[in-house]
């Protein structure tokens, strides 16, 4: 019934980060804009073979790439593949890419389940097409229009937000898989016509990503917008002069969607992985009960268990947040970088102490500033990883959780050492000897030529344990 296409038989990797020439943001190729305007990537191939179906796959991939990449509101996407006369429906999702059994135009039936899949896709609500109906795009003004949830109840239901209003992304979702982060700059005011925002205009972060999550929310005790509503809450009063050293919470929670249910009424489901692929696996699991009382042999039953093995929960949050900070590299000097690291320290450790919540991801990426009348402030970012160590259980052994150059010695082995705040002030040594090595700017940069014959090069291969190795060496 359904196939598993997120690794294809045989992949070149050349031509996965394989770029058309053009101007480029952040990295990525925004040469083809016409794919903001586009439904569904198509790959046609002329026969019905395993390689040419396997060399579709991978040009969609690219292309969902590039679909991510210029539309914001995409939560997920479909593709079609057509070899001969065969056609396959594919949905790409955070964490997965499945396709549908094999149409054949050729057949009458073929034909029957081609034409029912077109009409589906004229008639289905935006959200069944993979858009994100909390995010509207108005033409008039020039912007979007975001809807982040307000859930400082945990309730993953409420059906309150704020609305904030963004011409501009400063991280773009351009990967196939994972947690399709976005990040906006944004105001809560909404602009006038014939008005266009501008920097000066923004005083509001906005995070959308898709991480994995459980469930229920009052069980996801790793949430980000958990941790930030905690630290608020027992910070923002007790130390005024931490204010500004870690993002503030202003709305934040799991999307959810409204739509008609089956009694005509209006309901909100929350917005996940399972939820896309609802319908898909609820007809697996049916066909493998059927299955079970028949007694048969289904060669579709183990297809569909691999399919529930394959998609992991992944729950899609927003979160608004306030200052807006600048990365280090925007330093002016090496004063403002001691500053800067001073103050994250104190706060990292303000929010240890007092909130018991460890980061877990301490890199360069998450170590911010602003400028302000004194001078410069640290601003420690992203709390993904974090973890509440009032919910730990104690277990010992812990996943391995950060940005490679910067993780611990026992985060890269895996090992069953616990994770702890020393973890995190290791990491905090390694960002310090990859600036002092590297720089922290094009100013600073050093050439990587010079740096070959030293063990930090080491600190960025693929293979963890040799990460380690060459920590623990001298």
């Amino acid at each position: 019934m359904l196939q598993d296409i997120s690794k294809p038989a045989q992949i070149n990797k050349q031509q996965l980060s394989k770029s058309d020439k053009g101007k480029k943001i952040n990295g990525f190729d925004y040469s083809q804009v016409w794919y903001k305007d586009l439904f569904a990537v198509i790959e046609v191939k002329h026969k019905a073979t395993a390689a040419e179906f396997n060399n579709a796959y991978v040009q969609l991939f690219m292309y969902t790439r590039n679909l991510y990449a210029t539309q914001p509101n995409r939560r997920f996407a479909w593709g079609l593949v057509i070899c001969g006369t065969m056609v396959e429906a594919c949905v790409f999702g955070p964490n997965y890419a499945v396709a549908s059994k094999k149409m054949d135009i050729s057949t009458a039936e073929g034909r029957h389940e081609f034409v029912k899949l077109l009409t589906y896709w004229s008639f289905s609500e935006d959200y069944r097409l993979g858009y994100d109906p909390t995010m509207r795009r108005l033409k008039g003004l020039g912007c979007w229009e975001i809807e982040v949830p307000v859930c400082g109840d945990g309730n993953s239901k409420s059906n309150k937000t704020k609305v904030y209003y963004s011409n501009l992304m400063v991280t773009i979702a351009e990967r196939l898989f994972g947690r399709h982060t976005r990040c906006f700059l944004a105001t809560p005011d909404k602009p006038a016509i014939g008005k266009l925002l501008t920097v000066d205009d923004y005083s509001i972060f906005i995070k959308d990503a898709w991480p994995e999550a459980d469930e229920d929310c009052s069980k996801d005790t790793r949430d980000e917008i958990r941790h930030l509503a905690k630290i608020k809450r027992m910070l923002g009063d007790k130390r005024p002069e931490l204010e500004g050293m870690y993002p503030t919470i202003e709305a934040g929670g799991r999307v959810c969607i409204k739509h008609t249910g089956a009694n005509s009424k209006a309901m909100l489901m929350q917005d996940t992985t399972r939820a896309i692929l609802g319908d898909i696996l609820e007809q697996s699991k049916a066909t493998e009960m059927r299955a079970l009382d028949t007694g048969e042999d289904n060669k579709d039953k183990d297809e569909n268990a691999q399919m529930e093995q394959i998609v992991h929960v992944r729950v899609h949050k927003r979160i608004a947040t306030t200052p807006i900070g600048q990365p280090i590299s925007k330093a002016k000097s090496v004063f403002e970088l001691l500053v800067i690291f001073a103050d994250i320290m104190k706060c990292h450790n303000a929010v240890y102490k007092e909130c018991n919540i460890l980061h877990r991801d301490i890199s360069m990426n998450n170590i911010m500033f602003r400028r302000t009348r004194d001078g410069v402030a640290g601003l420690l970012i992203d709390f993904d990883h974090s973890k509440d160590e009032e919910f730990d259980n104690g277990t010992v052994h812990d996943m391995r959780t950060g940005t490679m150059p910067f993780m611990s010695i026992n985060n890269l082995e895996n090992n069953s050492t616990r994770r702890t705040v020393l973890d995190d002030w290791e990491s905090f040594i390694y960002i310090l000897c990859w600036i002092g090595t590297y720089g922290y700017n094009s100013k600073t940069r050093r050439k990587y030529v010079s740096t070959y014959p030293l063990r930090i090069r080491h600190w960025v291969t693929d293979n963890m344990e040799a990460n380690a190795d060459a920590k623990r060496s001298r």
